[in-house]
């Protein structure tokens, strides 16, 4: 039983129909799920949630997960079908620790993204911000940057540029930096894709990438 059970409701792989159906968190599934995706890999079909009418899906499917399915798949917790099904076009995204010169677009698009939903005009940031983030290894990867991003757009309360003291609490807290603060006395590193306040061409994207 869910809500709305009384009434038909499309689910998400019907919803996708002519389009892209992204899963993430996949090694997370549990063995029966895992099956049911592979039916809906090997011939499209899958069976709505309550009928026992199979179904067929032309949706493209698009899956992502941190964890190593190798590994998995090794242990037994991973069918070994799923698994080679799933790589046929893998596509490896390294963590964001391992790509500092992301870092400049992606702190001024979550700055901006907070500052709209906020409904309060883009605060500036300062280039210390920037030394001080490449020197953090952010085990939350992108989600983290942006939940630290977020929290200190709601503490601004006036001046162009955003305050740093927010990002400098939370850090401290998680003991990954020197103590010291060393940190600060380092270069900041050049993006290799400089923050324009547009989006890239194509011609930019293909050097940046």
């Amino acid at each position: 039983a869910f809500t709305g059970a009384d009434e038909d409701r499309e689910g998400i792989i019907t919803k996708a129909a002519g389009g892209t159906l992204f899963l993430g968190e996949i090694g997370d599934l549990t063995m029966p799920s895992q099956a049911r995706l592979l039916q809906l890999l090997k011939d499209r079909s899958f069976y709505p949630l309550g009928s026992d009418v199979s179904c067929v899906s032309d949706a493209r499917i698009v899956v992502a997960t941190n964890q190593d399915l190798h590994t998995k798949m090794v242990r037994g917790e991973f069918l070994l079908g799923l698994f080679f099904h799933l790589s046929r076009h893998p596509i490896n995204v390294p963590p964001l620790r391992n790509r500092p010169d992301d870092l400049p677009l992606l702190l001024r698009y979550f700055i901006l993204e907070a500052a709209q939903s906020l409904n309060m005009p883009a605060p500036t940031p300062p280039n210390e911000l920037l030394t001080l983030l490449s020197a953090y290894e952010f085990p939350g990867n992108i989600r983290e940057l942006r939940s630290m991003v977020y929290n200190a757009v709601a503490q601004h309360r006036s001046g162009g540029t955003l305050s740093i003291q927010s990002f400098l609490d939370f850090i401290q807290k998680t003991d990954r930096l020197p103590a010291d603060g060393k940190f600060l006395s380092k270069p900041i590193a050049e993006s290799s894709l400089e923050i324009t306040g547009r989006f890239p061409t194509l011609r930019e994207l293909d050097v940046y990438l």
